[in-house]
């Protein structure tokens, strides 16, 4: 056993309190630069060390430790890696959830286009420039040179072909471009 493992345990048989102290006064800048290097956040090495250290008081593991550094490092070491595969977990499961959402919403888009390119010409040509383009009724009406009331009426016709079977995507145009 090493002078600094067995002065550690005779402190322990002493005062548990002034052990640890003595733990957290050789150990814990040693251990903080060992959990850095592996996760690279202090507040959460800082937690981890913490918490290795409250297990070592809970379960009265300093009775049966003989070699604090090697024990130590290690135990960081594993919460380290625990603390990691945790978090890359979690951002898994957000990346994917954001797959899905992004993926229906993807095909919703193409559900509209495939229903936008098979309007008729002209009303197709009308809806694009009111809905994608942002021009007034009254703008396509001048440069068509057709009537306002035409304008609407084409507007009309596109919304009650796009909605048939699919009331999401009349809710994506009004949504992104109104």
């Amino acid at each position: 056993m090493k002078t600094l493992d067995k002065e550690i345990t005779e402190t322990f048989n002493i005062s548990v309190e002034k052990a640890f102290s003595l733990l957290y006064k050789y150990y814990y800048n040693e251990l903080s630069i060992k959990g850095i290097s592996i996760i690279g956040e202090y507040a959460v090495v800082e937690d981890i060390i913490q918490n290795i250290f409250l297990k070592i008081y809970t379960k009265k593991l300093y009775l049966k430790i003989e070699d604090y550094s090697n024990y130590l490092k290690f135990a960081v070491r594993n919460e380290c890696i625990n603390y990691l595969k945790k978090n890359k977990l979690e951002l898994l499961d957000q990346i994917e959830d954001y797959t899905e959402e992004h993926s229906e919403e993807k095909q919703n888009v193409t559900e509209l286009n495939s229903k936008i390119a098979k309007l008729p010409v002209k009303c197709r040509e009308i809806f694009e420039q009111v809905v994608f383009h942002e021009y007034t009724y009254q703008s396509v009406a001048d440069d068509k040179k057709i009537s306002v009331n035409t304008v609407k009426t084409q507007m009309k016709i596109a919304y009650k072909i796009l909605r048939n079977g699919s009331a999401t995507i009349i809710f994506i145009i009004t949504k992104q471009f109104f």
